[in-house]
């Protein structure tokens, strides 16, 4: 028994690399979800999102987000919409300003 769960130890810590996506606390789960199918199937076409951000978001910070790759659509208040590849998503997640990310309900880009 013990011999099986060293095995089966070391073949999840050798399968897995430190590029995986693993999700995000600050995505919802219906983005999470959306992204970690991107990324296995390798698809870096564009997605809709909503940023909800600490407090209305100054030229600093939208600029941020565009360094990330993010198109920003429009912002009101702290509530910002954007489009963005996976890659840029998980990108703009990590800056503390972000509180959370949703996946647009309505996506009308054209893919």
């Amino acid at each position: 028994m013990k011999l099986f769960l060293i095995v089966l130890v070391l073949s999840i810590i050798t399968g897995c690399s430190s590029d995986d996506f693993v999700g995000s606390p600050k995505f919802e789960s219906a983005l999470n979800l959306k992204l970690k199918k991107m990324i296995n199937e390798n698809n870096e076409n564009s997605i809709g999102i909503i940023l909800l951000s600490e407090k209305e978001p100054g030229t600093a910070e939208l600029s941020k987000l565009e360094d990330t790759g993010l198109k920003i659509g429009s912002v009101t208040g702290n509530i910002i919409t954007a489009t963005g590849t996976p890659k840029s998503i998980i990108k703009a997640g990590k800056f503390s300003f972000v509180k959370q990310i949703q996946l647009a309900k309505n996506n009308y880009l054209k893919q």
